[in-house]
């Protein structure tokens, strides 16, 4: 270690100085990737870093609780109708979050920045970077998680305002290169402002014991043991495909082997009549029998031991949790190719990608795996050695950890 960094690390956010100030800043607290991500780094930097922490939701939902067990967590309060508010209101107080988080008004927030004097503010997607540039008066440090890919960015115009803070104090952090590419494309970045900055796993399974696992996970969720499962997972929604895993369901379900290969989804809906019309669709179709909609959980281990591939579905997904989930346990991986950052991940050793919402190359995909248990199981153990030398919490968080002090030099 350099003499400069020496230094660093023994000042701001070093064991022997005063602790890193960070504010946090999440769109929402949901229990879906991006706010799951920012949930297990705060924990991390909090638990391993001499960092002091605070995190303002700019929304609720099911995570309050999660966050504010951590540290001091406020919620934006909107000026939603009393129906909407009561509602919010008696929904946190069975979450239990009611009492451990505190609502703050937007004309507060530069009092917040005030009063906390971060020496970073941590903007989790581009949704906060653009709050973030609109708080009245802010001039500090940033740094920008980007999450998101040219979909939302060409849907929701405001998310520019990001690229308005300080460029001189400001670092997006950007989820896979494919990010990365974006941001300098459509915001006119300077690469030197861009860092890679992917998601990460906690923890990782113990494969002794996945057998055991297996057996007790596919009995939970009501699956046949001898079924070769193909798992789906994420919001219920157009962009993460749960039309396309239905279809992808359809295709196999009107072929040769239906009653061996089953397809089972993990992910509530925050679209109601795409939920609805999708359940309609599972129903009246060829898939009815064979595919499975599962609710979230707030520990996902049982789903991920009673798959045995992971289809990411997604048209768009910068570089999605679900799959370093899945790879932890050892399951293949299939994507779509030019869908974001799991592409990238797959290769060629990994599992399969197949084009752009080709259901038939999908189905095609998951027979050659149902019938190849080597392939399978090859594909899985090379997930799994990524995600353990490249995706694992402790060295992605250093990597980040280090890029928050280094700063504040």
């Amino acid at each position: 270690m350099s003499e400069a960094n020496a230094k660093r690390e023994a000042g701001v956010g070093g064991q022997d100085g005063r602790p890193l100030k960070i504010l946090f800043i999440s769109h929402d607290g949901y229990r879906a990737g991006a706010q799951l991500y920012l949930l297990k780094a705060v924990r991390w930097l909090v638990a391993n870093r001499n960092v002091e922490a605070t995190v303002l939701l700019l929304a609720g939902g099911e995570l309050e609780g999660e966050f504010a067990g951590i540290c001091r967590t406020l919620v934006l309060a909107s000026p939603p109708s009393r129906l909407s508010r009561l509602r919010s209101d008696i929904s946190r107080i069975f979450r239990g979050a009611a009492e451990k988080t505190e609502r703050i008004a937007a004309h507060d927030i530069p009092g917040l920045l005030g009063a906390i004097a971060p020496d970073v503010v941590y903007a989790n997607t581009l949704v906060s970077g653009a709050f973030l540039a609109g708080v009245d008066g802010f001039r500090g440090r940033a740094f920008v998680h980007v999450h998101e890919l040219e979909s939302w960015i060409d849907r929701y115009p405001g998310f520019h305002r990001a690229a308005r803070l300080n460029q001189s104090e400001t670092v997006y952090g950007v989820v896979s290169e494919r990010v990365g590419e974006v941001m300098v494309e459509r915001f006119g970045l300077s690469p030197a402002n861009v860092v890679v900055a992917p998601g990460f796993v906690s923890s990782l399974p113990n494969l002794a014991e996945a057998d055991g696992m297996r057996k007790a996970g596919r009995d939970l969720l009501g699956i046949p043991q001898e079924a070769f499962v193909v798992g789906g997972c994420g919001t219920q929604d157009l962009r993460k495909g749960l039309d396309i895993f239905i279809g992808t369901a359809e295709r196999l379900a009107c072929q040769s082997e239906p009653a061996t290969i089953r397809f089972a989804w993990l992910g509530g809906t925050r679209d109601q009549d795409f939920g609805y019309w999708s359940r309609v669709d599972l129903a009246k179709g060829a898939a009815a029998a064979n595919m499975s909609l599962l609710d979230a959980m707030a520990d996902p281990a049982p789903f991920f031991a009673a798959i045995d591939v992971l289809f990411i579905s997604s048209r768009e997904d910068p570089f999605p949790l679900i799959g370093l989930e899945a790879a932890s346990w050892a399951k293949p991986l299939i994507a779509m190719e030019k869908t974001g950052g799991m592409e990238g991940f797959i290769g060629d050793v990994a599992g399969i990608v197949v084009p752009y919402k080709d259901c038939d190359a999908v189905a095609a995909a998951i027979k050659q795996l149902a019938r190849s248990p080597d392939l399978c199981r090859q594909f899985g153990q090379a997930a799994r050695k990524r995600v353990e030398s490249d995706y694992f919490v402790d060295g992605r968080m250093e990597a980040l950890h280090r890029t928050l002090v280094g700063m504040v030099g």
